[in-house]
Protein backbone atom coordinates (compact mmCIF):
# COMPACT_ATOMS: atom_id res chain seq x y z
CA UNK A 1 0.00 0.00 0.00
CA UNK A 2 0.75 3.76 -0.86
CA UNK A 3 -0.42 6.99 0.36
CA UNK A 4 0.59 9.86 -2.11
CA UNK A 5 -0.92 13.84 -0.99
CA UNK A 6 -1.01 16.91 -2.63
CA UNK A 7 -1.32 20.13 -1.35
CA UNK A 8 -3.31 22.76 -3.73
CA UNK A 9 -3.18 25.78 -1.47
CA UNK A 10 -1.03 27.83 -4.14
CA UNK A 11 -3.32 27.79 -6.91
CA UNK A 12 -2.05 26.73 -10.76
CA UNK A 13 -1.34 29.07 -13.30
CA UNK A 14 -3.20 28.95 -16.31
CA UNK A 15 -0.30 28.07 -18.45
CA UNK A 16 0.23 24.99 -15.91
CA UNK A 17 -3.27 24.02 -16.13
CA UNK A 18 -3.32 24.06 -19.65
CA UNK A 19 -0.07 21.90 -19.53
CA UNK A 20 -1.88 19.43 -17.49
CA UNK A 21 -5.33 19.64 -19.37
CA UNK A 22 -3.61 18.79 -22.76
CA UNK A 23 -2.46 14.98 -20.18
CA UNK A 24 -5.46 13.99 -19.62
CA UNK A 25 -8.35 12.06 -21.46
CA UNK A 26 -10.99 13.97 -23.46
CA UNK A 27 -13.81 12.77 -21.37
CA UNK A 28 -12.04 14.06 -18.11
CA UNK A 29 -11.09 16.80 -19.93
CA UNK A 30 -15.06 17.55 -21.08
CA UNK A 31 -16.09 16.86 -17.43
CA UNK A 32 -13.65 19.28 -15.77
CA UNK A 33 -14.67 21.67 -18.30
CA UNK A 34 -17.96 21.43 -16.98
CA UNK A 35 -16.76 22.68 -13.65
CA UNK A 36 -17.36 26.68 -12.93
CA UNK A 37 -15.32 27.19 -9.80
CA UNK A 38 -11.51 26.82 -10.09
CA UNK A 39 -10.74 25.70 -7.04
CA UNK A 40 -13.25 22.19 -8.07
CA UNK A 41 -10.97 22.41 -11.32
CA UNK A 42 -7.93 22.12 -9.92
CA UNK A 43 -8.78 19.31 -7.62
CA UNK A 44 -10.36 17.61 -10.32
CA UNK A 45 -7.19 18.19 -12.67
CA UNK A 46 -4.86 17.25 -10.22
CA UNK A 47 -5.88 14.08 -9.11
CA UNK A 48 -6.13 12.62 -13.13
CA UNK A 49 -2.36 14.28 -12.85
CA UNK A 50 -1.62 12.21 -9.98
CA UNK A 51 -2.77 8.89 -10.54
CA UNK A 52 -0.93 9.29 -14.02
CA UNK A 53 2.62 10.63 -12.45
CA UNK A 54 2.15 7.36 -10.19
CA UNK A 55 1.49 4.93 -12.76
CA UNK A 56 4.21 6.13 -14.82
CA UNK A 57 6.79 6.17 -12.21
CA UNK A 58 6.13 2.96 -10.79
CA UNK A 59 5.24 1.02 -14.27
CA UNK A 60 7.80 3.04 -16.83
CA UNK A 61 4.60 3.49 -19.62
CA UNK A 62 3.89 6.78 -21.57
CA UNK A 63 1.32 8.91 -20.60
CA UNK A 64 -0.78 7.89 -23.52
CA UNK A 65 -0.88 4.13 -22.87
CA UNK A 66 -2.81 5.20 -19.83
CA UNK A 67 -6.80 4.00 -20.23
CA UNK A 68 -8.99 3.77 -17.47
CA UNK A 69 -12.23 1.87 -16.85
CA UNK A 70 -15.50 2.42 -14.94
CA UNK A 71 -17.39 -0.05 -12.87
CA UNK A 72 -21.55 0.37 -13.36
CA UNK A 73 -20.98 2.69 -10.14
CA UNK A 74 -18.41 4.38 -11.56
CA UNK A 75 -15.11 3.65 -9.62
CA UNK A 76 -12.46 3.73 -12.37
CA UNK A 77 -9.88 1.01 -12.57
CA UNK A 78 -6.64 1.18 -15.18
CA UNK A 79 -7.41 -0.97 -18.20
CA UNK A 80 -4.40 -2.46 -19.09
CA UNK A 81 -2.57 -3.11 -15.40
CA UNK A 82 -3.44 -6.22 -13.26
CA UNK A 83 -3.11 -6.27 -9.50
CA UNK A 84 -3.28 -2.63 -9.38
CA UNK A 85 -5.70 -0.54 -7.52
CA UNK A 86 -6.26 3.23 -6.74
CA UNK A 87 -8.34 5.41 -5.22
CA UNK A 88 -8.64 9.15 -5.05
CA UNK A 89 -10.03 11.93 -2.98
CA UNK A 90 -9.75 15.71 -2.54
CA UNK A 91 -11.14 18.63 -0.14
CA UNK A 92 -10.27 21.96 0.73
CA UNK A 93 -6.53 22.00 -0.18
CA UNK A 94 -5.60 18.38 -0.55
CA UNK A 95 -5.83 15.51 -3.05
CA UNK A 96 -4.87 12.21 -1.58
CA UNK A 97 -4.27 9.18 -3.73
CA UNK A 98 -4.25 5.45 -2.36
CA UNK A 99 -2.46 2.34 -4.26
CA UNK A 100 -2.53 -1.23 -3.77
CA UNK A 101 -2.57 -4.74 -5.33
CA UNK A 102 -6.50 -5.48 -3.34
CA UNK A 103 -9.27 -3.45 -3.33
CA UNK A 104 -9.25 -0.05 -1.24
CA UNK A 105 -10.60 3.02 -0.74
CA UNK A 106 -9.79 6.45 0.63
CA UNK A 107 -11.68 10.16 1.73
CA UNK A 108 -10.36 12.85 3.03
CA UNK A 109 -12.43 15.74 4.55
CA UNK A 110 -11.80 19.29 5.85
CA UNK A 111 -13.06 19.50 9.07
CA UNK A 112 -16.20 22.70 9.40
CA UNK A 113 -19.10 22.55 11.40
CA UNK A 114 -21.79 21.17 10.63
CA UNK A 115 -25.38 20.23 11.89
CA UNK A 116 -25.20 17.26 13.75
CA UNK A 117 -28.18 16.03 12.28
CA UNK A 118 -26.47 15.07 9.28
CA UNK A 119 -25.08 12.09 11.68
CA UNK A 120 -28.49 10.77 12.90
CA UNK A 121 -29.48 10.65 8.98
CA UNK A 122 -27.00 8.69 7.78
CA UNK A 123 -25.05 6.53 10.71
CA UNK A 124 -26.16 3.26 12.30
CA UNK A 125 -28.05 3.17 15.28
CA UNK A 126 -25.14 1.65 16.62
CA UNK A 127 -22.63 4.45 15.28
CA UNK A 128 -24.85 7.04 16.60
CA UNK A 129 -25.06 6.36 19.70
CA UNK A 130 -21.81 5.85 19.75
CA UNK A 131 -21.32 9.30 18.70
CA UNK A 132 -24.03 10.98 21.31
CA UNK A 133 -22.10 9.32 24.03
CA UNK A 134 -18.90 11.16 23.17
CA UNK A 135 -17.80 14.95 25.23
CA UNK A 136 -19.87 17.58 23.28
CA UNK A 137 -16.40 18.79 22.21
CA UNK A 138 -14.71 15.65 20.77
CA UNK A 139 -17.59 15.24 18.85
CA UNK A 140 -17.14 16.88 15.84
CA UNK A 141 -13.59 15.13 15.28
CA UNK A 142 -15.37 11.95 16.16
CA UNK A 143 -18.00 12.39 13.05
CA UNK A 144 -15.43 13.28 10.56
CA UNK A 145 -13.44 10.17 12.05
CA UNK A 146 -16.84 7.80 11.26
CA UNK A 147 -17.88 9.91 8.24
CA UNK A 148 -14.09 9.22 6.17
CA UNK A 149 -14.19 5.54 7.88
CA UNK A 150 -17.55 4.91 6.23
CA UNK A 151 -16.61 6.81 2.71
CA UNK A 152 -13.33 4.85 2.85
CA UNK A 153 -15.40 1.64 2.51
CA UNK A 154 -18.16 2.02 0.33
CA UNK A 155 -15.31 3.17 -1.45
CA UNK A 156 -13.60 0.00 -1.46
CA UNK A 157 -15.89 -2.12 -2.11
CA UNK A 158 -16.64 0.45 -5.57
CA UNK A 159 -20.62 1.10 -4.98
CA UNK A 160 -20.15 4.69 -3.74
CA UNK A 161 -23.00 6.20 -2.29
CA UNK A 162 -25.41 3.66 -3.76
CA UNK A 163 -24.85 2.00 -0.68
CA UNK A 164 -26.84 3.65 2.06
CA UNK A 165 -24.04 4.51 5.00
CA UNK A 166 -26.29 3.72 7.67
CA UNK A 167 -26.69 0.27 6.58
CA UNK A 168 -23.38 -0.74 7.84
CA UNK A 169 -21.27 0.18 10.92
CA UNK A 170 -18.25 1.57 11.93
CA UNK A 171 -16.52 0.76 15.02
CA UNK A 172 -13.71 3.14 16.65
CA UNK A 173 -12.22 2.50 20.16
CA UNK A 174 -9.70 1.32 22.46
CA UNK A 175 -7.44 2.50 18.81
CA UNK A 176 -8.84 -0.46 17.40
CA UNK A 177 -11.30 0.71 14.22
CA UNK A 178 -14.03 -2.24 12.57
CA UNK A 179 -16.45 -2.93 10.57
CA UNK A 180 -20.03 -4.47 11.05
CA UNK A 181 -22.48 -5.06 8.05
CA UNK A 182 -23.85 -8.48 8.75
CA UNK A 183 -21.70 -10.63 6.36
CA UNK A 184 -18.98 -13.06 6.84
CA UNK A 185 -15.91 -11.04 4.89
CA UNK A 186 -16.71 -7.91 7.51
CA UNK A 187 -12.95 -8.71 9.16
CA UNK A 188 -11.51 -8.76 5.33
CA UNK A 189 -11.57 -5.05 5.79
CA UNK A 190 -9.18 -3.33 7.19
CA UNK A 191 -8.74 0.50 8.43
CA UNK A 192 -6.25 3.72 9.05
CA UNK A 193 -6.01 6.79 9.51
CA UNK A 194 -3.09 9.61 8.85
CA UNK A 195 -2.39 12.62 9.97
CA UNK A 196 -1.38 15.23 7.35
CA UNK A 197 -3.07 18.76 8.22
CA UNK A 198 -4.72 18.63 11.58
CA UNK A 199 -7.79 20.47 10.04
CA UNK A 200 -8.79 17.46 8.05
CA UNK A 201 -9.48 13.97 8.37
CA UNK A 202 -8.08 11.12 6.08
CA UNK A 203 -9.06 7.54 6.13
CA UNK A 204 -8.18 4.41 4.22
CA UNK A 205 -10.02 0.84 4.33
CA UNK A 206 -7.37 -2.08 2.57
CA UNK A 207 -7.66 -5.29 2.24
CA UNK A 208 -4.36 -6.65 2.44
CA UNK A 209 -2.44 -7.28 5.73
CA UNK A 210 0.27 -4.76 5.34
CA UNK A 211 -0.16 -1.10 5.25
CA UNK A 212 2.22 1.87 5.35
CA UNK A 213 2.84 4.35 8.36
CA UNK A 214 3.30 7.83 6.12
CA UNK A 215 2.20 9.53 3.41
CA UNK A 216 4.08 10.59 0.33
CA UNK A 217 4.09 14.12 -0.79
CA UNK A 218 4.10 14.92 -4.42
CA UNK A 219 4.77 18.06 -5.00
CA UNK A 220 4.11 20.24 -8.61
CA UNK A 221 7.59 20.53 -9.24
CA UNK A 222 8.09 16.62 -9.09
CA UNK A 223 5.10 16.71 -11.75
CA UNK A 224 6.69 19.37 -13.88
CA UNK A 225 9.74 17.25 -13.87
CA UNK A 226 8.09 14.12 -15.33
CA UNK A 227 5.71 15.78 -17.80
CA UNK A 228 7.94 18.52 -19.32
Amino acid sequence: MNIFAFNIKKKLSNNIITKFMNLISKDKYDKIMKLKKNEDIQRKLIADIMIRFIVIKRYKINNNDITFFYNKYGKPFLNNIDNFYFNISHSGDWVVCATDSNYIGIDIELIKPIDFQIAQNYFSKKEFSCFLNKKESDKLSYFYDLWTLKESYIKTIGKGLYLPLNSFSIIKENNSIYLISGKNNDTDFKFKQYNIDFRYKLSVCYMNKHYTDSVKLISLNKLLKLFS
